[in-house]
């Protein structure tokens, strides 16, 4: 392995079209190193300059390159040395947060072009332990102990880097204020009753007994006069023995919690879905979209993805368990973007990871007396 050839691979990878995508979601570093170099290299300490970028793999790995540049003063008469190093590595972060500690390793090569001597080229080998701290804005402090390991020679050397970094994937979300409540509409005065027309005079028959009159729905209106007959005695009635119809606007809520990474719709969940089909059987126009989402864990990509997964794992059980026709049926993941309750605590975490439907219609029903 040498120079020009981690070059021209890196070249190659920069120039693919996806270079876009894979900027969208680095993290760029630049900062300083010191180094303490094995005895046998004959070398005073040194001070580098290291220029870095990261990128993740998933929500706990990631990969990164390193360039450092270095000069060192030669011991006890020695030459002095003009160093580069090109790592490439990977990361893996031990826990979730705005400070997150991690474990790196890699392998690289570096070459000391020693002044009056020789160059001495090698491959080094790196293990790394450090921590970084995401500030309120995309920037980002990150600390590392080194420990390089020349396999050509059998030397190693320590290091302490430094450096301060900007994230280009990283979106903080901040609370915003709640909306102000709508205002109540006030109902619609009921219309005033038409006036009944009078009475045009009936010229009076000649008088013959008359028979008792019979209501056989028993819903107060007698059969002479009742136009629905046989209506159902619990329903209230007009003076035309029909049942008084009611248009009332019904809402039902479906709010169904995941666990992390997960787009399982658990058992316990499944009266909120039948909930909602019983509603559209009933309804049989109303359609509904199952809205998905997650909490900030994981990259804004595989938040998507997983939230798009958790609404059609409700919108499945909607159209296969209860046979709600698929036509009538959308499902939407909005990742991250939709948060209800604070991403740095689990349970405000927990609470976001759901998946929400809100269906509205208007009802028409006979009015119970």
């Amino acid at each position: 392995m040498n120079f020009k050839i981690i070059l021209a691979l890196l070249a190659c990878f920069l120039a693919h079209p996806v270079s876009a995508e894979f900027i969208r979601d680095g993290e760029l570093y630049l900062g300083a190193a010191g180094y303490l170099f094995d005895s046998d290299r004959n070398l005073e300490e040194g001070l580098s300059f290291e220029a870095g970028f990261e990128r993740p793999l998933s929500s706990d790995l990631s990969w990164d390159l390193w360039f450092s540049m270095y000069n060192a003063d030669g011991k006890r008469g020695g030459p002095d040395s003009r160093t580069k190093r090109l790592s490439p590595g990977v990361l893996y972060h031990l826990n979730e947060g705005n400070t997150r500690a991690f474990l790196s390793a890699g392998m690289g090569h570096q070459k000391f072009d020693l002044k009056s001597s020789s160059k001495v080229k090698e491959t080094a080998i790196h293990l790394g332990l450090g921590v970084k701290a995401y500030q309120d804005t995309n920037y980002i402090f990150r600390g590392e102990l080194l420990a390089l390991h020349g396999a050509d020679h059998e030397q190693t050397d320590l290091g302490v880097r430094m450096t301060l970094g900007y994230s280009f994937g990283r979106e903080f979300i901040r609370e915003a204020p709640e909306p102000e409540p709508e205002p109540i509409p006030e109902p619609e005065p009921e219309p005033e009753p038409e006036p009944e027309p009078e009475p045009e005079p009936i010229p009076e028959p000649e008088p013959e007994p008359e028979p008792e009159p019979t209501d056989e729905d028993l819903d107060g209106v007698f059969d002479d006069t009742d136009l629905c007959p046989g209506t159902n005695p619990s329903f209230r009635v007009d003076e035309t023995g029909c049942a008084v119809m009611l248009t009332k606007q019904v809402a039902i809520t479906m709010d169904i919690k995941f666990a992390a990474k997960s787009d399982e719709l658990t058992l316990e969940y499944y009266p909120e879905v039948k909930k909602i089909a019983d509603f559209m059987k009933e309804v049989v126009s109303t359609t509904l979209t199952v809205e998905g989402h997650t909490d900030y864990q994981g990259s804004r990509r595989y938040n998507l993805k997983l939230s798009q997964r958790r609404a059609e794992s409700v919108r499945r059980v909607l159209v296969d368990e209860f046979g709600i026709a698929e036509e009538r049926v959308a499902a939407k993941g909005f990742g991250e973007e939709q948060p209800i309750a604070d991403n740095e605590t689990e349970d405000g975490r927990a609470k976001n990871r759901r998946v929400v439907a809100v269906l509205e219609a208007q009802v028409t029903k006979e009015a119970l007396r």
